[in-house]
């Protein structure tokens, strides 16, 4: 604890003073279960899940600190969009190191039904409602391929305080994560923000193969967002993702962000997934060589607020699958 509070003198003592660090400790978790009234059905495991993160991060002399734990209708969609007093005194405050949502998202649109059967993306050109192009023609174990579309990325929430229904559409542009004076407002949210690390672990958090039309938009200054990829099925409303998250910090506080949370599917039955599908991590910042240092992060670094994105001009993808292939690109998704 002593060299917690040593940085944190450094943060007073440094403010105005070119070169100096800041460091990010606190916890934000928002975990729904009930949504009996809107964008259900209700789940029966995301309060235990964030609550396992919780408890795994906050063990006996860890560093870290839970700023604010949300369950059920005190989670609302104003808590996720950039507007003055909404995301930056909820998900994603100044001093936030790791803010973790888990509860509904949506799989689709995606593809047609019956599927637009395919052999290459360029037969891909006619999308279904509610999607856009480019279209991919994907494929994936036990599927046939198929054309799918672009189309936005959600998370829901049921609380009597939302004003968007209840449905937070993190690819429309009306999201920002991470802005802070370290990143600049090149992300078009100011810099009221600053969480590093976001964890979307709901439904389709992120298709195949769009990951960057999806996720770009909401990046203005994290270090990395994880979620789930499914490819042939659908996440696994699991109790047991954010503890085994967690307790690879507690393990390897060295060890890779990144590969904590891809790994993440092993310590879970079943992997986690129902079907085919992968733990999936992304960086974006101004640079490849940034980018590299993003998706390499410990925890440490991650915590480290001095390296938060200036840009999502480059990105970099990691992914772990619940099957095998050889493919370390989009083709492991789609064909050419």
């Amino acid at each position: 604890m002593a060299g917690r509070l040593s940085l944190r003198v450094c943060m007073l003592l440094c403010l105005g003073v070119a070169g100096c660090e800041s460091f990010s400790y606190d916890l934000v978790v928002s975990s729904v279960n009930n949504y009996a009234n809107k964008n259900g059905p209700s789940l029966p495991n995301s309060i235990a899940n964030g609550d396992g993160f919780i408890q795994a991060m906050t063990v006996p002399g860890s560093e870290w600190t839970l700023k604010d734990r949300d369950v059920d209708s005190q989670v609302d969609d104003m808590d996720f969009v950039d507007a003055s007093n909404m995301d930056s005194i909820n998900f994603d405050p100044p001093g936030a190191a790791i803010s973790y949502f888990t509860g509904h998202g949506t799989c689709g649109p995606y593809g047609a039904n019956p599927p637009q059967r395919c052999t290459s993306t360029s037969q891909c050109t006619s999308p279904v409602p509610g999607t856009t192009l480019p279209g991919s023609c994907k494929f994936g174990p036990g599927d046939i391929s198929q054309c799918v579309y672009r189309s936005d990325r959600f998370l829901f929430t049921d609380s009597a305080f939302d004003r968007f229904s209840g449905q937070v559409d993190y690819s429309g542009g009306r999201i920002h994560w991470g802005e802070s004076a370290q990143s600049g407002p090149w992300g078009g949210g100011g810099v009221d923000g600053g969480t590093n690390l976001v964890v979307l672990d709901i439904s389709c958090g992120v298709l195949p193969t769009f990951w960057l039309q999806q996720l770009r938009p909401a990046m203005a200054g994290i270090h990395m967002l994880a979620t789930i990829m499914p490819v042939t099925g659908d996440t696994a409303n699991v109790a047991t993702r954010g503890s085994a998250f967690g307790k690879s910090w507690a393990a390897n506080p060295r060890g890779s962000v990144s590969q904590a949370w891809l790994t993440t599917m092993n310590s879970i039955a079943g992997s986690g997934i129902n079907g085919g599908g992968c733990n999936f991590v992304i960086a974006f910042d101004a640079s490849p060589q940034l980018v590299a240092g993003k998706i390499d992060e410990d925890w440490s670094d991650l915590r480290n607020d001095a390296r938060d994105a200036t840009g999502n001009s480059s990105y970099q993808a990691r992914w772990l699958c619940n099957y095998p292939f050889n493919q370390t690109d989009q083709t492991a998704f789609e064909l050419p």
